[in-house]
Parts: structure tokens; C-alpha cells; sequence
């Protein structure tokens, strides 16, 4: 019992250290800015605490032995804001414990910290940048990062992104883009790796700024534990039309080529890239459709080809109700075969959600997930269904 004290301290002083850097490297650009501006400033803050009582009939996502519990969480969580005419920044930090009634040992923690913000040091130039630092359970997470669903285990994720825009006119500007990014597994079966990338985009303003133009080439260095160099260049041109305030499409089309170098041995590859979306939010819907294609790195170091179909439509019922269904689908396959699909992951969360109070809230949610693994001779289904009830708490200040 006292070693897993010891993890959660040694785990909240490592979160802790990150949030210091963080506002270390924030504090140094936002010297930057006029002392004046600073003290025109706005701040926020806003504790809240979410409480969860639910029950999960798959807790590992296996289909031979599905193992079922019942499971509560807390996750308290704050957020900083503060802004002014030249600047914003926020601070997002939390930790979530989940304990099981009787699968005890599956009971784990996670914690999140991120620092975002803006500074617009002249009427052209604009800097923006996030850091963040995850560390958590895989299933879900793993499923966002590479299109599939691997073992369950713990991992580590740190990452940093900086742009820095220049305005060329009214109409056009210009950016650098720059991200680094880790990731960290507890268990040796996955492979740790981290990656480099830059970006240039390009952006044309059309139509009295209705369309925009964006031109985008970039380009991404990783490398793995195992001497494993996966360089990926791509080329994407995108289109954003406003059709009015609440309804925007927004489209990328690319083409990539990627080369894989081990020891002596390189491989490359081609692949298209897409991403489409349309979007629609006004007073009693949010709407979001989309189709995004891309090539992802996953926890074997190896690149996989991944297609996700998704649909997020959220209603608001009444004053104080509303309803909301999230839908996904993810293709995975290789990149060497691209007729042969390797999985196919199906996901749907229909959700309720009453505002008790103006700061308090009740959700209810069902959440279905079924993965068809086609790598075997016959087809391998996992499903997972998870019920879950969920009260949270806001605490907000305004300065």
C-alpha cells in the first residue's frame, strides 16, 4: 500500500514539474508583452470535481474472457484563463481515480496538464502554442492515436506545439508550425517513440472572407526504441466555406510519401490524405460530419493506414435539457495492401444531459463498441457496452 502511495506522489510531483515548465516558458513570451497591456488583463478560474458511478461488461476489450465490474471515479479538475487586448492563456490540469468493486487490480489513475495561449506581439506577427502532459490507461486513447485498440496498459504522453503567423496582407498570411511529441509505455511489448514535425501553411482569404484558401506542406520525422526512422512528407491543399454564421465546410485533400529505415533495410510507401467536414451550431443544434484518412504510427512502431468516419449531433431539448449521440467507424489497414482491411472499430454514445443547476450538471450515457479483427482465418469480434452516471460540479470565479 505504501509503494502505491509513493506512485501517486512521485506521479503528482512529475505532473507538478511540467506545470511549472510550462508557465516558465509562458512567462517568457508573455514578458514580451507591453506591462501595460498585462494589466488590462481578465482572469478565470474554474475548479470542478466530476463524480461517476458505472458499470463496464469488457473492462480489457477482450473476446475470449470478458472481464465485467462495476466502477466509480472522481476527477477534480481546474482551469485558469487569462486574457487580454494582446494576449490569452489558459491552464487546464486534472487527475481521475478510478477504483472497480471487485477487479481490484485494474484500478488505475490518470493525469492530464495543458497550457495553451496566444500573443500577438504586432498587428501582423501572432504566436500560439500548447504543452501538454497524459498520462493514462490505454483502450480508448490508443484508439485515437493509431485506429485500433491494443492491451490495456499504462503510457506516458508529452507533447509541444508552436506557431508562429505573419500576416502578408488582408487577405493572405503565412505560418511555421513546429511539433515534438513522445510516447511512453510501461510494458516492453510496445515500442516508445517520439517525432518531429514542421509544417508551413499558407492561407488566401476569398468572397469577403466567406472562403479560404490553405496550402500545406509538411513534414514528419519518427523514431523508435527498436532504431526504427520513419520519415513522412505530405502535400495538402484545403478549402473552408462559411455558408452562414452556424454552417462551415471545411476540406483537405493530400498525397504523402513515406520511407521506413532499419539497420540496412528502407521501405517507402504512398498514400492519400483527406479530411472533410461540415459543421452546424446555433442555438438548438451542434452538428459535426466528417471523413478523415491518414497514415498513423501505432504502439508497434509500425505505420498503419487509418480511416475514421464520425458524427457528433448534439439537441437541446428544453431550458435545461438535451440530448447528444457520438458515432464513429475506424478502417485500419496497411499501407503495402490497401484493399485488405486488418479491423474495423464501430463506436456509438448516445447521452443525456440535465443542468441541475447553473453550474451543476447530471449525465447519463450508454456507450456500444464492437471491433471485427479480419487478420484471422475467421472474423474476431469484441464488443464492450458501458453504462455510466455522471454528476459535476463547477466552481467558477470571474476577476
Amino acid at each position: 500500500m505504501l509503494g502505491r502511495y509513493q506512485q501517486i506522489i512521485g506521479q503528482f510531483a512529475r505532473l507538478l514539474g511540467i506545470l511549472v515548465i510550462n508557465c516558465c516558458c509562458w512567462g517568457a513570451i508573455l514578458s514580451l508583452v507591453p506591462s501595460a497591456s498585462c494589466r488590462a488583463g481578465s482572469f478565470g478560474l474554474k475548479p470542478s470535481i466530476s463524480l461517476n458511478n458505472g458499470y463496464d461488461d469488457n473492462i480489457l476489450f477482450n473476446n475470449t474472457k470478458p472481464v465485467t465490474d462495476v466502477y466509480v471515479s472522481a476527477k477534480p479538475e481546474l482551469n485558469i484563463g487569462l486574457a487580454s487586448d494582446l494576449y490569452t492563456c489558459n491552464l487546464i490540469a486534472y487527475t481521475e481515480q478510478v477504483r472497480y468493486l471487485e477487479e481490484t487490480d485494474l484500478d488505475y489513475e490518470s493525469y492530464h496538464s495543458e497550457l495553451t495561449g496566444e500573443v500577438k506581439f504586432s498587428p501582423r506577427w501572432n504566436y500560439s502554442g500548447a504543452f501538454s502532459y497524459t498520462q493514462d490507461t490505454t483502450l480508448q486513447s490508443e484508439l485515437e492515436e493509431a485506429g485500433r485498440v491494443s492491451s490495456r496498459e499504462e503510457r506516458s504522453l508529452m507533447q509541444a506545439d508552436n506557431e508562429l503567423a505573419y500576416d502578408l496582407n488582408e487577405l493572405s498570411a503565412i505560418g511555421i508550425e513546429y511539433q515534438y511529441r513522445t510516447i511512453e509505455y510501461e510494458s516492453d511489448e510496445r515500442i516508445d517513440r517520439f517525432s518531429h514535425r514542421a509544417r508551413i501553411p499558407y492561407h488566401r482569404w476569398f468572397n469577403n472572407r466567406l472562403d479560404r484558401l490553405t496550402l500545406r506542406p509538411s513534414y514528419t520525422r519518427t523514431e523508435t526504441e527498436d532504431s526504427r526512422t520513419i520519415d513522412y512528407y505530405n502535400f495538402s491543399a484545403g478549402w473552408l466555406h462559411r455558408f452562414s454564421q452556424t454552417l462551415r465546410m471545411r476540406n483537405f485533400i493530400g498525397y504523402g510519401y513515406a520511407t521506413t529505415t532499419q539497420d540496412d533495410d528502407q521501405d517507402s510507401t504512398q498514400s492519400g490524405s483527406f479530411d472533410l467536414s461540415l459543421t452546424l451550431n446555433d442555438e438548438i443544434y451542434s452538428l459535426r460530419i466528417g471523413l478523415r484518412s491518414n497514415l498513423r504510427v501505432d504502439a508497434e512502431g509500425e505505420l498503419r493506414e487509418v480511416d475514421r468516419l464520425y458524427c457528433r449531433l448534439r439537441k437541446k431539448m428544453t431550458e435545461r435539457l438535451s440530448t447528444s449521440i457520438n458515432g464513429g467507424v475506424y478502417i485500419n489497414r496497411s499501407p503495402d495492401n490497401y484493399e485488405s482491411v486488418d479491423s474495423v472499430f464501430y463506436d456509438i454514445r448516445p447521452e443525456m444531459s440535465y443542468e441541475l443547476t447553473e453550474k451543476h450538471f447530471l449525465n447519463v450515457f450508454y456507450r456500444h463498441s464492437l471491433e471485427e479483427d479480419q487478420t484471422v482465418t475467421e472474423d474476431r469480434y469484441s464488443v464492450r457496452n458501458i453504462i455510466e452516471i455522471n454528476f459535476v460540479f463547477q466552481f467558477p470565479v470571474q476577476y
